[in-house]
């Protein structure tokens, strides 16, 4: 249950100038706002014909009898431990975000927190758009457009550092990757450039015209969708909120150090399938293909990175000097694993939270019309 009163919001510093955001919904005309919505569609799809077709041509010289046999052979005790890695890796997130919520004074429950926030990735892993983190904020505000920019403040820092973590993360990579084929001056430009965005990401975050930009820009996208604009619209307290929690130097530590062990327990698991299945891949070679497949996986747009991502752990393990087969029967069972608990774990809690939405919303109506005269 959710104890937080109105004074355990965090405060807006005294005389800070207001943020004006103006939300003043979508001006573009009905055929245009559909022919760019038809266009995208489009783009995503080809993308993910075009990883297909190279996950395809990647796999299509490798027996499906020897495939499947590798797959079956997986040890049961390796598959049980990936698995709860997998798992785990939820967890964390949501002991990260706790953190937030904590520090901001809030004091939601456990349950609903681990609901709010698998029925997002759920939603991340069916739609064609990233709306996971907005849910997030409407399930925990229980629809209430006045609560809901204290939430989603909160689960945008959450974002921020959960981001900040993966770019660093994904320019190690890349390093690595370069330095291990041979390409040594491109593996230290890429160390020069994680170095600058160490120095400048930062001072961008902390800006408060950055800021601004940000509110206004979620505000106008939104406007396509009338449900969600009519939550982020009152999101002016957004920006204040978002730039007062990073001030605790050992809350930003804590997260980002929970962040780390996210991102370690992707990397076990999939090392760990890899064993399942008699394959030795040295785990650094796992952690810099999955850091970068992930990143190519979100950047498609696609849902859960379907497509683009498998292509592009198949492709890089082969790189890496990791046999085909080995590569595939790898991939296949990080991914279809993952997929699996997605569904198993976010689809009841979405079922769960939106009917939770709509009782609230049933009960707010019923006190609407016993208070009419």
């Amino acid at each position: 249950m959710n104890t937080r009163g109105p004074a355990a919001r965090v405060p807006i510093p005294q005389g800070a100038p207001r943020m004006e955001t103006s939300f003043r919904g979508n001006t573009e005309p009905a055929p245009t706002r559909r022919w760019r919505r038809a266009v995208r569609r489009i783009v995503q799809l080809a993308i993910a014909a075009l990883g297909a077709a190279l996950a395809w041509r990647l796999v299509q010289s490798l027996s499906w009898d020897d495939l499947s046999d590798r797959m079956r052979e997986a040890q049961p005790a390796l598959l049980a431990v990936a698995t709860l890695l997998l798992v785990s890796r939820w967890y964390i997130w949501q002991a990260r975000w706790g953190l937030s919520l904590s520090r901001a004074g809030d004091r939601t429950g456990f349950l609903q927190r681990a609901r709010a926030l698998m029925a997002s990735v759920f939603i991340n892993h069916v739609a064609l758009r990233f709306f996971g983190g907005v849910l997030r904020g409407r399930y925990m505000s229980a629809g209430r457009a006045a609560e809901f920019p204290h939430h989603y403040g909160i689960v945008l820092f959450d974002q921020l550092m959960h981001q900040t973590a993966t770019t660093v993360y994904t320019w190690l990579a890349i390093a690595y990757v370069f330095f291990v084929i041979g390409w040594t001056g491109l593996g230290w430009t890429a160390l020069v450039t994680l170095a600058l965005l160490l120095g400048v990401i930062p001072l961008i975050i902390g800006r408060e015209g950055w800021l601004r930009k940000f509110a206004t820009r979620l505000g106008e996208t939104s406007s396509r969708s009338e449900r969600l604009h009519g939550l982020i619209q009152q999101g002016s307290e957004i920006p204040h909120l978002v730039a007062r929690l990073p001030r605790s130097i050992p809350h930003v530590a804590n997260s980002a150090i929970l962040t780390w062990l996210y991102i370690g327990a992707n990397v076990l698991a999939q090392w760990l399938l890899f064993r399942a299945i008699g394959a030795d891949v040295p785990l650094l070679v796992v952690a810099a293909v999955l850091g970068i497949g992930s990143v190519i996986g979100t950047m498609t747009g696609l849902p859960g990175g379907l497509g683009p991502m498998e292509a592009a752990l198949i492709g890089g393990y082969d790189l890496m000097g990791i046999g085909r087969l080995e590569a595939v029967a790898g991939t296949l069972l990080y991914r279809g694993l993952h997929y699996i608990l997605v569904l198993l774990l976010g689809l009841p809690s979405l079922i769960t939270v939106e009917l939770g939405l709509e009782r609230e919303r049933e009960r707010h109506r019923a006190q609407d019309l016993v208070s009419e005269p």
